[in-house]
């Protein structure tokens, strides 16, 4: 299934899809990257454009999972988000 992860809809279409098709959620896995990420450079060289797409994938992205996944979860422990830097 494709989820923009920079969406907050994206994310939670792909949340509902996956609880509707197992009827539980158990945990989510970030593991979105940047289409920029692959790109060498350093930190004091990267534009804030660049620097926007990092964070709308990998922070807002882990945010609107961790946001998204409480609200269909069936089991009793707390909702585990894992992401990638």
């Amino acid at each position: 299934m494709a989820c923009s992860v920079d969406d907050p809809d994206s994310v939670d279409e792909a949340i509902a899809t996956v609880f509707a098709a197992s009827g539980r959620l158990d945990g989510v896995a970030h593991n979105a990257t940047s289409g920029r990420s692959p790109i060498p450079g350093h930190l004091a060289d990267l534009s804030t454009v660049a620097f926007g797409d990092h964070v709308a994938v990998s922070r807002r992205g882990t945010y609107l999972a961790a946001r998204a996944a409480p609200a269909r979860r069936v089991a009793l422990a707390p909702p585990v988000v894992v992401s990638s830097p």
